[in-house]
């Protein structure tokens, strides 16, 4: 986890708080990740964005006319 969150003072504050990694919500260890390269989220919000932006394409049965895809 330490790979993760890079400052030990807030991770010993989370592993007081939660006892355990599995533990932790969503929205904190989310915004607490550091920020992918050239990027201004980590990695868990990045795949759940990645994965929202997906299914709107995919269920947009007008993007395949206006975006050509």
């Amino acid at each position: 986890m330490s790979k993760i969150i890079r400052n030990e003072d807030t991770l010993g504050k989370l592993m007081a708080l939660y006892g355990h990694p599995k533990n932790i919500d969503l929205w904190v260890g989310g915004v607490l990740e550091e920020p992918l390269l050239n990027g201004k989220v980590g990695p868990t919000f990045g795949c759940i964005i990645i994965d929202q932006f997906k299914r709107f394409r995919d269920g947009d049965r007008y993007g395949i006319i206006f975006y050509g895809l």
